[in-house]
Order: structure tokens, then sequence, then C-alpha cells
């Protein structure tokens, strides 16, 4: 694995602590809740009868598990995440998928095969990552030609939103963390030659993009 930066490191050791009650806290309606939405959007993405998904920032793989469970045509299942606590409660769920894999490792440098998914969800977790525009061509140089993207984020449009996000790093003392406006983000995906597709609210506070990687 990668050297890890000071910001990983900071977000493996809060996410070790929080893994135990990570699907039971106060988060965990809105994880679930967003969950769905997410499933919902990737419906109308989703272009094979069977295909590979990856989720980068997996967590405990709740996601995972509700996308498998709703989704027919999973072939390949794969997680990462650096918080080795949060990928050993996901390794002990189950899963509809013909082969599942999660690992201990970082966004911005995976040991995942080249143009091996034809899906790359990456939700809630951004903010925690350095150098976004590395994640991102990771995100590419792993997704197949007109692979889908789903991306679930916190941005900073608007006064409510740039009032509110300061505080809630400290809250969760996370002065480390890096949020994007809605052209940020578009950007981060032209960078990486992704093409923005579908791009909405998910409640106030968050932007689920859908980008596709270049044909």
């Amino acid at each position: 694995m990668a050297t890890v930066s000071s910001r990983e490191a900071s977000s493996v050791s809060q996410f070790d602590r929080w893994s135990h009650s990570y699907e039971s806290g106060i988060w965990s309606r809105y994880f679930s809740q967003s969950y769905d939405a997410v499933i919902e959007s990737s419906k109308k993405s989703i272009k094979k009868s069977t295909f590979n998904v990856v989720d980068v920032g997996c967590g405990t793989g709740l996601f995972l598990q509700r996308f498998s469970n709703k989704i027919p045509g999973v072939n390949a299942l794969t997680g990462i995440d650096l918080s080795k606590e949060m990928i050993k409660i996901a390794r002990n769920k189950k899963y509809t998928a013909k082969k599942i894999v999660f690992s201990v490792e970082s966004s911005s440098s995976m040991s995942l095969e080249t143009s091996e998914y034809d899906v790359v969800f990456c939700l809630n977790a951004l903010h925690h990552f350095p150098d976004h525009r590395e994640v991102f061509k990771e995100f590419s140089r792993i997704l197949r030609a007109g692979g889908t993207l789903i991306l679930l984020e916190l941005f900073t449009d608007g006064l409510a939103r740039k009032s509110w996000l300061p505080i809630m790093k400290k809250i969760f003392n996370e002065r480390d963390v890096e949020f994007h406006n809605r052209k940020e983000l578009i950007a981060l995906g032209k960078s990486a030659n992704f093409s923005l597709i579908d791009g909405k609210n998910y409640g106030y506070f968050s932007a689920l993009n859908i980008y596709e990687a270049a044909k």
C-alpha cells in the first residue's frame, strides 16, 4: 500500500473508532436513505446485464450489500477503504455477487486492475481523500471505456452550505477535509476525461453526480 497522507491517517483513526456504531448512530438513517436514492439513480446508468462494481470508501459495506440485494446482474463486487476496522465488518456481511473482494488501501493509488470495472461508486467519501485530481484519475483508470462513476458528495454552493460546512468540520474534528462547489466537482471529472451526464441535489447539502468515462 502506498504511503498514507496525514489527511488519510486522521480519517483512518476516526473511522476505526466509528466502525462499530457506524450503522446504528445518528447518521444511519441518512446513509440508508441516501443509498436508496443512489441505487435508484444507478438503474438508468447501468447498461449491461452483468457488470463489475467497486465502492471507493466503502466503509462497512452497507451500500454494497443494499446494492447487490436490489440490483440483479452484479458479477464482481469490490470495496476499498483505508479503515481496517470498517473492512473487517464489511467482510462479514452477505452479498449476492459471484466474486467479492474487500481491500484496505488508498483511493489515490489503488491496486485494482485497469479497465476492470463498469461502475464506480464514491459516496460521502471524497472530502476525506487527498489530491482529488489523482483520485479521479484512478477512477478513470479502473473503469472500462464508457463506464459510470456515481459520486455523492457534500458541496459548498450557497451561503447556508458555506456557513454550515466549516461548523461540521469542527463538530466532527475533520479540519483537514476538503469540499468543493458544483463547478469544481464537474471540473474534477473533466480533468480525468469524464463527462457529466446527470447532476442533482440529494437533500440540501449533497450533490449526486453521474459521470461517464471516455469511450
